[in-house]
């Protein structure tokens, strides 16, 4: 090696070492500053609050799964309503939109019974031996914002008894 060689090598190596330790300084101005870790810490160490799968006070809001093992009497049950794990039924966050589908399940009902109002056989062009059925449709006018009834054409392959 020439002296030039070993004076370029002994830069690269102070240069190198300079940029590891303000790579180091920042890294640790980060982690100190970072509140990852922090939130973490506290959701297990308040412990005062309810727990979000059996509803105790006890073991932390929102407990990881180790924890919650040990310590939740949850762990393990089964949910009568969405059918999951480890929650009772109490707290179970499936029970509210089940509520609202009762509501939407009753009115799917309602409008079925519409339906089978609004769309029905029409005794007069029904014929046994014919074999045509004929379904009277009511349609919505809304210039006239009436209810309007219209035969349909029959329909091969409706098959009669």
């Amino acid at each position: 090696m020439t002296l030039e060689e070993v004076t370029q090598f002994v830069e690269a190596k102070d240069s190198g070492k300079r940029s590891a330790s303000r790579l180091l300084d920042s890294q640790t101005v980060q982690a100190a500053s970072s509140s990852y870790k922090k939130a973490k810490q506290t959701a297990v160490r308040d412990k005062n609050e309810v727990c979000t799968y059996c509803g105790k006070k006890g073991h932390g809001k929102s407990a990881p799964a180790r924890l919650r093992k040990s310590d939740c009497p949850a762990y393990g049950h089964k949910c009568g309503y969405c059918n999951r794990e480890h929650h009772f039924e109490k707290v179970c966050r499936s029970k509210e939109k089940s509520k609202t589908g009762t509501a939407t399940h009753n009115t799917d009902d309602c409008e079925g019974a519409v339906f089978d109002s609004l769309c029905s056989i029409s005794s007069d062009s029904y014929k046994i031996n014919g074999r045509t059925l004929a379904i009277d449709h009511h349609l919505y006018d809304n210039l006239s914002d009436t209810w309007i009834s219209k035969a349909s054409q029959p329909q091969p392959f409706v098959n009669l008894v």
